[in-house]
């Protein structure tokens, strides 16, 4: 599969996570980007969104070889930014995506 954009980690996000695997939040951030590119991106058909997403996450045990992992602690929140680049037009998407 090929990769167009910086979409992937939204798609993650709303699909469904595994059981006691909380799901993040993503919220649409108004306005210019922060490090957006200075390209005019809408002459090339794409726009630039940027994006929170937060949740809570889990720390781990340093397991011994062949054993699995614990949940050392659990319920940390966590905030981060994401920036999507994609094509304005839905039906352009073909389903690749790259992550930087």
């Amino acid at each position: 599969m090929k990769i167009a954009a910086l979409a992937l980690p939204l798609l993650l996000l709303q699909s469904a996570a595994p059981a006691g695997i909380p799901t993040p939040k993503a919220t649409k951030i108004a306005g210019q980007p922060f490090f957006g590119t200075d390209i005019v991106l809408k002459n090339f058909g794409y726009v630039e969104e940027e994006f929170f997403y937060e949740g809570t996450a889990n720390t781990f045990s340093t397991p011994e070889f062949g054993k699995n992992a614990e949940i050392t602690k659990s319920g940390i929140p966590f905030r981060s930014r994401l920036l999507v680049r994609r094509p304005a037009s839905p039906s352009r998407f073909n389903g690749v995506v790259f992550v930087e």
